[in-house]
């Protein structure tokens, strides 16, 4: 029932949302100048809420057609096609959910242990999710928080200096890490093999974490820590941090 309260509070202010037609008109016009958008017209669509319950709204929405070969298939004239919700793009609603639901699933898989047991905690909610889903999720959160992070670099000069400097004169730990895992790619074959082949190369992900201690190096409860990583060579993973002070 709270759950469903929860989704109807949203839903109100979504409808809200989307009858101020000034901020609709500024969404949609955003969308032509960087998306290049052809077609645009009002859709229906389901937005899942924090508590996992979905609402539906009716909301701009617009279709990119471009040219393509009568070759290309797949996931290329897929991307070519695909449609954006301009409002809800806006409003930073990924592949139908809400920031808040895709931030709640996300710290649920850093809890873990695994898929099943987010399953689990969620379902003790009344929230049901598939695995393929959660992961879908994961990694839709995921690509925010890589693209948030390449803009930040991108523009590191313009970065406004915080003074005073939040860990002048504190004692900070660097830790670094690697592991090890295997990816799954695409393996290019023969042209009389049908089935389709994979190579797992071996990997090792570099990661690290940044926190302040005390005098006596235990960790600063009121610190937080900065976590962060790549999949690239170790010299990728030093190169942000030599621009930091």
């Amino acid at each position: 029932m709270l759950n469903s309260l929860q989704a109807g509070i949203v839903g109100t202010v979504l409808d809200a949302i989307h009858r101020d037609q000034d901020f609709v008109t500024d969404c949609q016009n955003q969308a032509w100048r960087q998306r290049g958008v052809k077609i645009d017209r009002w859709s229906k669509v389901r937005v899942r809420t924090l508590g996992g319950k979905r609402v539906l709204l009716k909301t701009p929405y617009f279709t990119c057609r471009k040219s393509v070969k009568q070759e290309e298939i797949g996931e290329k004239r897929r991307q070519q096609r695909a449609g954006l919700y301009p409002v809800l793009w806006r409003l930073g609603i990924v592949r139908r959910s809400t920031p808040r639901f895709l931030a709640e699933v996300n710290r649920h898989m850093t809890d873990g242990p695994s898929d099943r047991e987010v399953q689990d905690r969620l379902g003790s909610r009344e929230i049901r999710l598939s695995r393929s889903l959660i992961l879908r999720q994961v990694r839709d959160f995921g690509s925010i928080a890589l693209w948030q992070r390449q803009m930040a670099a991108a523009n590191l000069d313009d970065i406004q200096v915080i003074d005073p400097a939040p860990l002048a004169g504190k004692r900070v730990v660097v830790g670094l890490d690697g592991g090890r895992l295997r990816l799954k790619i695409n393996k290019i074959g023969s042209d009389q093999t049908p089935t389709r082949k994979y190579a797992t190369d071996k990997c090792e992900p570099k990661l690290f974490a940044i926190y302040t201690i005390d005098d006596k190096g235990n960790k600063d409860r009121k610190g937080g820590v900065l976590y962060d990583g790549t999949l690239q060579p170790a010299a990728d993973l030093s190169s942000p941090c030599s621009n930091c002070d």
